[in-house]
């Protein structure tokens, strides 16, 4: 729809990461500013070339340091134990998953437990370890996969929200042979450390 009335279009979605990448050069700006000032005119006698070097180096120089603190926590985002809400009711898998992952930067690996309704570890397949196949730090998303007992490869496609008050997951699971459906639940955050135990598996 057009025209002097219409309503102007919705703003983009800032990235997931939009503060973090940001937050640096804002914060840089200030500081080398102040440098800036202290190299000019009123400051010791420097030449030109050698004052645009100083303040082109203290400038990359924070930004890289107050990049590694801004972004600190975004590099672990996925870390923590993550709960299936509500059990999952499938054909083929019921019971509520529990995700407990290590995340650091790129890399991200972790265990897939699977507790009956009650919260107790399966009697057929307790757990299985979960091998990293995509990962997007900007859009909040990865995909894990795991070989369940004898159940063969299952995939975990999960997605960040952060929009309420606690984050969470948003999984789907489904076996990578195309043989059932995909079932979708939610996850949260019970734990923002993953203890021992719940880094083994013993199937």
């Amino acid at each position: 729809m057009s025209g002097d009335g219409a309503n102007p279009a919705p703003a983009a979605a800032p990235s997931p990461l939009g503060d973090c990448h940001a937050r640096p050069r804002v914060l840089a700006q200030p500081l080398v500013a102040t440098v800036s000032r202290y190299l000019g005119p009123g400051g010791p006698r420097w030449s030109g070339r050698a004052q645009s070097r100083w303040v082109a180096t203290l400038a990359w120089f924070f930004t890289v340091v107050l990049g590694l603190t801004a972004c600190a926590d975004a590099s672990r985002r996925f870390t923590g134990v993550w709960r299936a809400v509500e059990p999952l009711d499938s054909t083929w898998l019921t019971g509520r998953p529990e995700l407990a992952i290590g995340h650091f930067g790129r890399e991200l690996t972790g265990v897939v437990h699977f507790l009956d309704d009650n919260g107790l570890p399966s009697q057929s397949c307790p757990c299985a370890f979960l091998d990293q196949r995509d990962l997007d730090l900007d859009l909040g998303t990865f995909v894990v996969t795991a070989e369940v007992c004898d159940a063969g490869i299952w995939a975990f496609e999960a997605t960040l929200d952060e929009n309420g008050a606690d984050p969470a997951l948003e999984v789907t699971v489904y076996r990578t042979d195309a043989t059932s459906d995909r079932v979708t639940g939610r996850f949260v955050l019970e734990d923002v450390f993953v203890s021992d135990d719940r880094r083994e598996c013993e199937p």
